[in-house]
């Protein structure tokens, strides 16, 4: 290829060169957890050379799970939220997700096993008891059948014949459960639960798997807010849960989720409601001891003593309110929330749009992480000191955070793929190329000529560059369409700077 370069080039717009993923925002974690809780988050991450990002997401995700149906906070009459955290970590698949999230969930299994193991006694005992009720209602039945032929009455039905509620041993997390199963179980036990994905892609992707276009989508909307839902699928009767609390936590590398991004629709806000956590890569540490889980198993078994309070044969959650520091600084942060809306657009700004809700529901967490790590009594309101802690995260790591999730979702197809060129530019050091030269590379977004690659080059002109060289050929055959590269991009790299 000839690399004669014409002169007078405009100056470029050097913003197509910027990075199309901002850095990542630093984690505050001793502003945000109670010492003891924050070094052990601290050293686990160390130990396991995991960002401590990604085990602050489990936390959050599980301590809001564990309390779930038996203390929700709110602020004013009307307004009640559940402490439901929904956290997704980032990263590629070196990047410690999985060990990090198990640091957390470990414990959690453990407690799971323990209730379950204490619960077998008691189903035994039931299954003996389900058995004779079997054989005595048949008795019955039979009797009552003799009666009946004979015009006489008919005997009572035997206590022995019912042997009461089968026992079930509380569920803390799920893996890979369908939403019956999850409807079935929430509606046999008070509690919510987590729902744990060690890759979340395929659960998003499959949640419009059904055949007649039904979808799962309302369920957990219906999840994420605590409102009451009834499971309803063709053939089955329904099943009413009064109030569906699910904790969502998982992982998704970043190439799926950018696909899930701008393949659109998510007009619900589902992805919104996620709290996103992408940190870089954390240092390879020497090898060392993890900390004891003494601290984290304390704190979560604290938490699910709790249990919601009785209510009209019903149980309903207890609601913590908030002190008058806390409410002057929530009326402070709607402010501030509102007014950083014009600073965004797109899927951040639908984000940002669930702050007010997000930092009640981290300020009952923290308020009450911090009572189970102690000794004291159980905190009856929400103070200022929690709702600035989770304020802060929010606006100082989770907004910034996901602005670099978001930000190749907010581009349109024709700037991404511009960028992309301009990158494809770069990296085979062309100075001089065609459209022709680009439609070989086949590259994501810029295979199509008509509809994706003159678009592309189109937007790079404007930009000022490239600018496409006169075809000064002889002869009725096909023009090529060669462009020329304005010298001031620098060749080699994938981003300016």
């Amino acid at each position: 290829m000839s690399t004669t370069i014409s002169t007078s080039w405009p100056t470029p717009d050097f913003d197509l060169l910027a990075s199309e993923t901002l850095p990542a925002p630093s984690l505050p974690l001793s502003e945000l957890f109670a010492p003891r809780l924050g070094d052990w988050i601290g050293g686990t991450a160390t130990a396991a050379s995991v960002p401590a990002d990604y085990i602050v997401a489990a936390v959050l995700a599980t301590v809001g799970s564990i309390i779930g149906n038996a203390r929700w906070v709110s602020p004013r009459r009307g307004w009640a939220e559940p402490p439901i955290i929904w956290a997704v970590t980032i990263g590629a698949p070196s990047a410690g997700k999985s060990p990090a999230i198990g640091a957390v969930l470990g414990p959690l299994r453990t407690m799971q096993m323990e209730l379950e193991s204490a619960c077998a006694s008691a189903r035994a005992q039931w299954t003996e008891k389900a058995a004779l009720a079997k054989l005595a209602d048949e008795e019955w039945k039979k009797a009552a059948r003799n009666a009946l032929q004979g015009d006489a009455s008919p005997p009572k039905r035997s206590t022995l014949a019912d042997p009461g509620p089968e026992p079930y041993a509380r569920c803390l997390f799920v893996n890979d459960a369908t939403i019956e199963h999850l409807a079935v179980l929430l509606r046999r036990q008070t509690h919510s639960v987590l729902a744990y994905r060690d890759e979340l892609a395929g659960w998003l992707q499959g949640m419009t798997r059904y055949a007649n276009g039904g979808t799962d989508r309302p369920f957990w909307l219906e999840a994420y807010g605590g409102g009451a839902y009834s499971a309803e699928r063709m053939g089955r009767p329904s099943t009413l849960v009064t109030r569906l609390s699910v904790g969502v936590l998982g992982g998704i590398q970043p190439d799926p989720l950018k696909r899930l991004l701008t393949r659109g629709g998510d007009e619900d806000g589902l992805l919104a409601r996620f709290l996103p956590f992408w940190p870089d890569p954390a240092p390879m540490e020497a090898l060392q001891d993890a900390p004891a889980t003494a601290i984290l198993t304390k704190m979560l078994r604290r938490l699910m003593a709790l249990q919601p309070e009785p209510n009209q044969g019903d149980t309903a959650p207890r609601y913590v309110g908030f002190d008058a520091q806390a409410l002057c600084q929530l009326e402070q942060f709607r402010r501030d929330v509102r007014a950083r809306e014009g600073e965004v657009d797109g899927r951040t700004q639908a984000f940002l749009g669930k702050f007010p809700g997000m930092a009640i529901r981290l300020s009952l967490i923290l308020g009450f992480a911090d009572w189970a790590i102690g000794d004291g009594s159980e905190p009856s309101e929400i103070r200022g000191e929690h709702f600035d802690r989770a304020a802060h995260f929010l606006m100082t790591y989770a907004l910034p955070m996901a602005k670099r999730t978001y930000g190749d979702a907010a581009l349109s197809d024709t700037d991404r793929a511009a960028r992309a060129l301009l990158a494809l530019i770069r990296r085979r050091a062309w100075r001089r190329f065609s459209s022709r030269d680009v439609c070989r590379e086949r590259l994501r977004g810029l295979s199509k000529a008509t509809s994706e690659v003159n678009p592309a080059l189109s937007l790079l002109e404007e930009a000022g560059w490239i600018r496409a060289v006169p075809d000064l050929r002889k002869g009725s055959g096909r023009r090529r369409r060669d462009y020329e590269v304005n010298p001031m991009l620098p060749m080699g790299a994938n981003h300016f700077g």
